[in-house]
């Protein structure tokens, strides 16, 4: 497999970072917890926004490696955060939380040992 630039690898890295943030502060949590605590929200938002801040800077090269991943949801997903946080629906962000997270924590960790 092609090497990727050093730069990727340190932003997948920090992708894998955030979702392990956000598996924290989600463990026992349900998604009233997001509706109702705002401490528990802001957190994950930030860390959804780490995460697609990290993934637009990644390469093209590196992340056509990972063709099933809809990376353009992910940066999308941090713009509605970041520049229409009225629009963000928190039962799109508990459904990212708790399947589409764990698909691309092993889908970047499995890359990781790759490249």
């Amino acid at each position: 497999m092609k090497k990727a630039p050093e730069n990727d690898k340190i932003r997948l890295e920090h992708v894998v970072e955030a979702i392990n943030e956000i598996n924290t502060f989600a463990n026992g949590k349900i998604i009233d917890d997001l509706y109702g605590n705002s401490m528990f929200r802001s957190a994950v938002y930030y860390q959804l926004t780490i995460i697609g801040e990290a993934v637009n800077k990644i390469s093209e090269q590196t992340l056509s490696l990972l063709p099933l991943i809809e990376w353009r949801k992910i940066v999308d997903t941090r713009n509605i955060i970041t520049h229409e946080y009225a629009l963000v629906d928190e039962e799109v962000v508990w459904d990212i939380i708790q399947k589409k997270l764990p698909e691309l924590e092993k889908a970047v960790k499995t890359l990781l040992k790759e490249i």
